[in-house]
């Protein structure tokens, strides 16, 4: 079906490419403000982008940047912003026309509709996740340094600071390849203040660049939970809207991710208490996270697992592992199965005598990935069956328990495994029955 609004857009671009370089202020303005227009069309399949691309009108916009007339300026950083926000290739022309320069000038203009404007196309270029290079040319073109001078001036105004709270959080973010760390740190004051911020969409945009700015590197991470975020994010984790409380959570669960000592860190800001309130929420995205979260301190070491476990939080696992979605089925079995390969003989006869030998059993058909940490779980949870036997000279009573749960037939046939690490965890838990 041919979209004829679309086609009707395409068939003018040509007078208005004419009208941008050879016409009057007003003519200019009109046409610019008119392209803006329809490359932000959102009630068609797909704007014309690829066009705006071919017919060369991206060096007539960038520009109109230099104009004297701050409106037209306005309508042109606005026409950029909305080209930016398709794609890595339409941005990948707006960089190649040398409109990065002008743009982190604009961004100290006198005229605070083309200053957020520049912020926002800044934020926009930089923001494609798979094109993290155009992000590397943002920064290297100066723009980090004048970004953190409006996050940290009073005057600036709260529609700007959204904007660029916004573009920080896209300067952090780079999962495949992140900032360099020199550049991006100096961030970490402003994204600090930023999280104590009474705005809804400042709070959001500052905690995923606290979730995103540590690139998987520990080193940053350690840097990150010493900048002392971590009192302020927990307190986020109880915020009305779910979405603070989701990228807050994330940074939370990345900071237990680590080793013993930063997860240690969240416990003493009082982390476990919100996280067990978390396990309730009606997001299942917030509960798999809190999940997982646990799921690492349960990988902790024996104190870590024992403050989970005085918080009251295997109950709520084990009730996410009978009647929740499977998404948080697995997280909670992770965190169950965990803290049975990792506990101590009391915190593991706790869990065995509260069920989880069925609870890890009925999930191995349903949560492959995580097989060798249950069955090292379930060794476990057998190992120190048998050294109580042998203290008291009685019976391994794990052993009924792992029969009660009927587990043994799926360990029979985890001998099949492809994976040898499997089949051997497997055959030693095979052991404890013969």
């Amino acid at each position: 079906m041919v979209d004829f609004e679309r086609e009707t857009m395409i068939g003018e671009l040509p007078k208005l490419a004419e009208l941008i370089t050879f016409g009057n202020f007003h003519e200019q303005f009109t046409a610019m403000q008119t392209l803006r227009r329809f490359v932000s069309k959102v009630g068609i399949d797909h704007g014309p982008f690829q066009e705006v691309v071919d017919f060369g009108i991206i060096p007539l916009i960038v520009r109109q940047l230099n104009s004297a007339n701050h409106l037209l300026q306005f309508q042109s950083t606005w026409a950029l912003s909305n080209i930016a926000a398709e794609g890595p290739n339409e941005t990948f022309e707006i960089i190649k026309n040398g409109s990065l320069p002008i743009l982190v000038r604009l961004m100290r203009s006198d005229d605070d509709d083309v200053k957020e404007q520049a912020v926002w196309a800044l934020g926009n270029i930089a923001g494609h996740e798979h094109a993290a290079e155009h992000r590397d040319m943002v920064i290297a073109e100066g723009a980090l340094p004048r970004l953190l001078e409006l996050i940290n001036d009073s005057k600036t105004n709260i529609d700007t600071l959204r904007v660029a709270a916004r573009t920080l959080a896209n300067f952090c973010n780079g999962k495949s390849s992140p900032p360099n760390w020199d550049e991006i740190s100096t961030a970490m004051p402003s994204l600090a203040s930023l999280i104590e911020h009474y705005d809804t969409e400042v709070l959001v945009s500052a905690c995923w660049g606290i979730s995103d700015i540590y690139g998987g590197s520990q080193r940053r991470l350690e840097a990150v939970v010493e900048s002392g975020v971590c009192p302020r994010l927990v307190k986020l984790l109880g915020h009305y809207n779910v979405n603070v409380v989701y990228p807050a959570l994330q940074a939370i669960r990345h900071f237990t991710g680590v080793n013993d000592e930063q997860a240690q860190v969240v416990i003493n800001c009082d982390g476990l208490p919100a996280l067990r309130r978390l396990l309730n929420c009606t997001n299942v995205d917030i509960r798999s996270q809190t999940c997982w979260t646990i799921a690492n301190l349960t990988a902790g070491n024996h104190s870590q697992i024992q403050a989970v476990m005085d918080e009251d939080k295997f109950p709520i696992l084990m009730r996410n592992l009978e009647e929740d979605q499977m998404v948080v089925k697995k997280e909670a079995n992770c965190a169950i199965s965990n803290a049975c390969a990792s506990g101590n003989s009391n915190q593991v006869n706790f869990l065995a005598k509260n069920g989880c030998i069925k609870h890890i059993c009925d999930m191995i058909e349903h949560d492959p990935e995580n097989i060798s940490t249950m069955l090292l779980g379930l060794k476990n949870i057998l190992m120190i069956g048998e050294e109580a036997k042998n203290t008291t000279g009685g019976v391994n009573e794990m052993i009924d328990f792992f029969k009660y749960a009927g587990g043994l037939e799926k360990i029979y046939d985890l001998q099949l495994n492809d994976s040898i690490k499997i089949r051997d965890l497997a055959t030693d838990i095979l052991h404890y029955f013969r």
